[in-house]
C-alpha cells in the first residue's frame, strides 16, 4: 500500500478500520481524541482513552488490516472516491468539499474554517 503521507498513514488506516469493526460505538470517540495529536504514532492513548483495547486493535490489523483496507479501496472506487476529504451521508449526499456540510439537513449550522494543505 501507498499512501500521500507513507507508512503511518497507512497504518492508521487499517486501526481505525479494525476500530470500526470491533469497536463502532466508540469509534467517533477514538477519532476524537486521535485528532488531538494526529502526527504522532503514539495511538494507544486515544484507544485506551476512547476504551479501547490496543492488544486487539494490534491483532486485527496484523490478521484482518490488509483484508479489511482493501475491501474499503474497493468500495471508494465504487463510489468512485478518488481524493480527501470525501462526505457520504446516509448513502444520500457525497461531495468532497467539507464547506459543503451545511447542505446536509441538520448540518446547516455547521461552520467549516479550512486551513492548512496536504504536506
Amino acid at each position: 500500500f501507498k499512501s500521500v503521507h507513507g507508512l503511518p498513514e497507512v497504518e492508521e488506516n487499517m486501526r481505525q478500520l479494525c476500530v470500526q469493526k470491533y469497536y463502532p460505538e466508540r469509534f467517533g470517540d477514538y477519532l476524537i481524541n486521535r485528532n488531538e495529536n494526529f502526527l504522532s504514532t503514539l495511538w494507544e492513548k486515544p484507544a485506551i482513552e476512547s476504551r479501547i483495547d490496543p492488544a486487539r486493535i494490534i491483532a486485527c490489523v496484523y490478521q484482518e488490516g490488509e483484508g479489511l483496507l482493501l475491501d474499503n479501496i474497493q468500495r471508494a472506487k465504487e463510489m468512485k472516491i478518488q481524493s480527501s476529504p470525501a462526505f457520504l451521508w446516509e448513502n444520500k449526499y457525497l461531495f468532497f468539499d467539507p464547506k459543503r456540510l451545511s447542505e446536509i439537513p441538520g448540518f446547516e449550522s455547521v461552520q467549516i474554517k479550512q486551513t492548512g494543505e496536504c504536506r
